[in-house]
């Protein structure tokens, strides 16, 4: 079986706050928590899935860096979606706190 993380655990590694979490859960984002209790009051993240979007975090950024070489630190957001844009779907869950999702300057 599978170990359970609960959500500081969860924050800790991914370095997101909690309402982070959330957000992206709620945009399909970042994979959604287990029910521990009836009524979900208690839940918690499996930690092979927690680490398969680290995993893609990972990725995103490699395949990033390789395509366009490393972005300047002064524009570093804006150039992150640039660079993300052409990523393939199945990794393309994008970082939190990265513009408007790594969907370049024309997205809805």
């Amino acid at each position: 079986m599978d170990e359970i993380l609960r959500r500081p655990a969860v924050q800790r590694v991914t370095g997101k706050s909690r309402s982070e979490i959330y957000d992206d859960i709620a945009k399909k984002q970042f994979p959604r928590p287990v029910p521990l209790s009836p009524g979900g009051h208690s839940v918690g993240w499996l930690k092979s899935e927690v680490d398969q979007w680290l995993a893609a975090r990972v990725t995103e950024r490699d395949t990033c860096t390789a395509k366009r070489g490393v972005f300047r630190r002064d524009k570093r957001v804006k150039r992150a979606a640039e660079l993300c844009e052409t990523i393939p779907p199945s990794i393309t869950s994008p970082p939190h706190r990265i513009g408007n999702g790594g969907q370049g300057d024309d997205a809805p």
